[in-house]
This record gives C-alpha cells, structure tokens and sequence, in this order.
C-alpha cells in the first residue's frame, strides 16, 4: 500500500473541499479517491473525514493528520526538486504579492538569499496591503498577514506577528505610568490603518480582555511610516513586532505594557491548487517554509 498515495488523495479532499475536485485535481475518479482516503482511515484507525451526501467535514483528528501529511509530502516534494536540481538549472520569472510593510524590512533580505542560491530566478514582486486574486492577476504566490478567506488557495502559514504597544521615551516622560489599557485611552495614539481588526487596539492579561479605543492622532496605512511618528515623539502606537524590533533594541522605542497580549496574527504563503508546481515555486516554497532559513517571526523578545 502506497501510504503517499492515501496521504494526497487525503490532502487533496481537504485542500479541495470535495471529493470531486480532489479527484478532478489528480486526474482519478472520485470512486478512488473516496477508497484511498478510507484506506488511509483504516490503516490509522481514526476518522479523518465525516461525509454527507451534500458535504464534508473534516474532523479534529483530520486536521492534526492533514498538517502532518501536508508536511510529509512537501518533504518528498524537496527531495523531488533536489534530485531535478542536479540534473537541469531551475530558473524562469516568479510573481509574488506580498504586504509593503513586511516585504520591506522582514520578507526582502529573504527573497534576496534565495535569488543568490538561485540567481537563474528573476521575480517580480508587487508590495500592496490589499489582498490580491492571485490566479486572475497572475501571481505565482503570495505572502499574507491575518485569517485567510481563500478556499481556493492552499494556505501555508510560516509563522506569527504579534503587534505590540509603544512609545518613544520623550513622550513617556510627560505621561503618568502606563500599568494597564484603561491609562492609554486618552492619550495621543497613532493607528495602522493596515490592522483588520479596525479601530480597537485588544489586550489579553490572565484570561481577561481589555478594548480600547485610541484616541488618534495620525492615522496611516502603513507601520513603517506609523514607526517613525512614534519615535518622533507624536503618540503611542501598537504595531507589528517586526517592525519595531530594532527600535526597541536601540532604545528610541520603548515597550508599553509588557505583561499583556496583544493580538497575534498568522503569516501564509499562499499558492495556487495545482497537482504540479513548477520546480521555481516548489523552490521558493522550500525556502520559505525551512525553519532554519525563514526565520520570520522573531520577537522584540529575543
């Protein structure tokens, strides 16, 4: 029994949302599709998918096993491209969208590793915070930040950003100890209008939740520009943790209210469904999601 076999027609029912699809996807017959995917319940003793005669769910020890199976097959997938790696160049133009503020101080040093491990690869790469159609605008791939909508794409996340409060020392020393949320709400605050939970800044302190309302000064779409009137001393401002990691270590920043929890959102890669990626975006896939090359979501804490 080919247990790779089971584990994609698996991946590919839940990546798809249907049995057909999934079988369309892998050019099999849903019949098949159907016997793998119960063939690999069986071989694991567990439920992975509860079917209707209109829908799919997939149950909670089938999303543990489809992570673990994603994982496995794009580990072969590597070994597959390692193997094609030594018998031809890989190269070409990848497309990527990604968000401005991230590409620009975390995702670009990145991208540029990997051109120099693959300098036969150009890329084009699109910075804009909205969230592209990336097979109607022909996008090989794209960076994302927060909860993804797109079931039509596969989403892989990489990793976390956690916004934290801050503010520059200048400003601190006209200001009241900071110890809790409600000692913010009246002061000058500067918003990333980028942040998609809106007009509410959230903290979590032992299981209690705390939303305030900032009373804005600026507001900007953009954390770069929002950092920079936060060390200028115009107002507090909660921000992603890659975007201030620096400040903070120089000290023109400083961190406010430590012991809660900001919120904390994903970053995906997302791509396409496709049975056969080009051997340029299985590259960058690899690269990407290799622990000890993306190292991505690192905290003003390290």
């Amino acid at each position: 029994m080919d247990k790779l076999t089971l584990m994609s027609s698996f991946a590919a029912v839940v990546e798809q949302g249907s049995y057909t699809k999934a079988a369309a996807s892998l050019g099999k017959t849903k019949a098949i599709v159907s016997k793998q995917v119960s063939q690999l319940e069986a071989l694991l003793q567990a439920k992975l998918i509860n079917r209707t005669t209109r829908s799919i769910a997939i149950t909670d020890t089938g999303r543990s096993i489809y992570d673990c199976a994603r994982q496995i097959l794009d580990d072969v997938g590597a070994l597959q491209l390692t193997a094609q790696g030594q018998k031809e160049t890989i190269s070409g133009r990848l497309r990527i969208s990604a968000p401005q503020s991230y590409a620009e101080i975390k995702f670009t040093p990145l991208l540029a590793n990997f051109m120099l491990t693959y300098p036969n690869i150009q890329v084009q790469m699109q910075l804009n915070d909205r969230f592209v159609d990336i097979v109607d605008e022909g996008f090989d791939l794209a960076i994302r930040i927060g909860e993804m909508q797109d079931s039509n794409l596969i989403a892989r996340k990489i990793g976390e950003i956690e916004s934290v409060l801050v503010a520059s020392p200048a400003l601190l020393e006209k200001l009241q100890p900071i110890q809790t949320p409600d000692d913010i709400k009246h002061l000058p605050a500067i918003h990333d209008s980028n942040r998609r939970s809106g007009l509410k800044w959230q903290f979590t302190y032992q299981g209690q939740h705390h939303s305030v309302k900032p009373n804005t000064c600026l507001t900007v779409n953009s954390a770069v520009a929002a950092k920079i009137a936060a060390v200028a001393g115009i107002g507090i401002s909660l921000l992603p943790d890659f975007s201030v990691e620096q400040e903070i270590r120089q000290g023109s920043l400083v961190r406010l209210l430590g012991k809660y929890s900001a919120q904390k959102t994903g970053i995906y890669i997302l791509y396409p469904h496709r049975q056969h990626l080009t051997a340029k975006v299985q590259a960058l896939l690899n690269f990407l999601i290799e622990p000890s090359l993306a190292e991505i979501s690192a905290t003003t804490n390290s």
